[in-house]
């Protein structure tokens, strides 16, 4: 996997419809990232894709941000059933000048009753990031697609 968090499968077949993957084991699944839907760790699956939509998936729990339209949504997949962590920086590809900028952010996730909450802490120049700054804990709204928090 490029991260713990996620996993990209290249489709390299013109006319495929669907790829062959074998999953990790990982407590709360798997999600795909396109379609939403769990799978469980440790086996293999037939997931669809094509030549220009590959495989998306990310481990149950994974806080992965996407930027639709210039902001910035920080996504929770899958069922928190215990707490993650995880950086965010913009990295310009080439350097690794983020370390020297302070401009990070982490996340944390963890159980609740509603189901899960976001917790940013150490974190400055959000705004530097593309994020709003915002309060210290977010609520987490589920989707078909992850979860999204609350700003």
């Amino acid at each position: 996997m490029p991260s713990l968090d996620r996993l990209v499968a290249p489709v390299l077949e013109e006319r495929a419809a669907t790829h062959n993957l074998y999953l990790p084991e990982h407590a709360g699944g798997v999600h795909d990232g396109n379609e939403g839907s769990p799978h469980p760790g440790g086996q293999a699956v037939a997931i669809g894709a094509s030549l220009g939509h590959p495989p998306l998936l990310a481990r149950a729990g994974a806080i992965v941000p996407v930027d639709e339209d210039g902001e910035i949504d920080l996504r929770v997949f899958g069922p928190v059933a215990s707490e993650g962590a995880g950086l965010l920086y913009r990295d310009d590809s080439e350097t690794s000048a983020w370390r020297a900028s302070g401009h990070t952010a982490r996340g944390r996730t963890r159980p609740d009753a509603a189901g899960a909450a976001l917790q940013s802490g150490g974190t400055e120049n959000l705004g530097d990031l593309g994020l709003p700054p915002s309060a210290p804990t977010s609520r987490v709204q589920r989707s078909d697609r992850g979860v999204a928090a609350d700003r």
